[in-house]
Order: C-alpha cells, then structure tokens, then sequence
C-alpha cells in the first residue's frame, strides 16, 4: 500500500533526477567586464616598460653583444 502511494506520489509531483541534479548545481556568476580592462592595461603597461627598457643603454650594449 504505501509502495503505491509513493509512486502515485512519485508520478504526480516527482521530476527526473536530470532535472533536479541540473537545478541543482551552481551558476557560474557572469564575466566581470572591469577584469578584462584591467588585464588589457597590465599587457598595455608591460609592453611599454619593455619597450622603454629595451631603449637603455645597457640593453642595447647587450643586444650588441648577442649580435654579434
């Protein structure tokens, strides 16, 4: 008897574990646009201190010297 109910039960108002397993698992939080601006100006500052340090005379002796 009670096996019944519980299917009648399951039947009625059950969903498939998919379902459930699904609502279940976390929702990833939308891409942070402020994070790609920051990574875009760290590149940005990273490419203009090499190039300013590729510039010093110490550096250019030594990219003479690979030269060579």
């Amino acid at each position: 008897m009670l096996g019944f109910l519980f299917a009648g039960y399951l039947a009625l108002v059950g969903r498939p574990l998919e379902a459930v397993n699904d609502r279940l698992q976390p929702i990833p939080p939308p891409p942070n646009p402020a994070l790609g601006r920051a990574q875009a100006a760290r590149s940005v500052f990273g490419m203009l201190t090499l190039a300013s340090l590729l510039q010093t005379p110490s550096y250019k002796a030594r990219l003479e010297m690979l030269r060579s």
